[in-house]
């Protein structure tokens, strides 16, 4: 029983290594459609706009490659993987993150990074609501998170 925990544990995490590794080459993807479409040379772009692109961008290539770098080390070490297995079953973390937002948060926080990205490079009005609802979504994130972790 032990071997089959250890057998769904390790697939899990080259799950999420192909997950990452195929959300980096999406990345480079977009940096290179950006290019090729000429979309970052069109316009004169805000400061604001300027900084946003870059955060979003680089933040996101240092972000997956720090995740994927993580688990690939996680894979070699078993006594670590069960930790970190032991780690994210934890009943109140696990509620916590359900009741602020869960998956469907983090799918609309990836959402609106690629939307704000690219609004940035297309349309200013666009990326300051773009930008705008972004804000005001990580900010709900963050106080409906401590309201519930000061409840439970």
């Amino acid at each position: 029983m032990n071997a089959n925990r250890e057998d769904d544990n390790d697939r899990k995490i080259k799950k999420r290594i192909a997950i990452y590794s195929a959300l980096l080459v999406l990345i480079f993807a977009y940096i290179f459609v950006i290019g090729k479409m000429g979309l970052c040379n069109n316009r004169k772009m805000s400061e604001t706009a300027g900084m946003a692109i870059m955060a979003i961008i680089f933040g996101g290539v240092l972000f997956v490659v720090i995740k994927l770098v993580y688990n690939r080390r996680l894979l070699k070490n078993t006594f670590k993987i069960s930790l970190e297995f032991r780690k994210e079953l934890c009943k109140r973390d696990k509620l916590l993150y359900e009741k602020s937002g869960g998956v469907v948060f983090e799918i609309l926080l990836y959402f609106l990074l690629f939307v704000t990205g690219t609004a940035a490079l297309i349309n200013e009005a666009a990326f300051r609501v773009s930008f705008l609802v972004l804000i005001v979504s990580i900010v709900l994130k963050v106080v409906t998170y401590m309201i519930y972790s000061s409840k439970y």
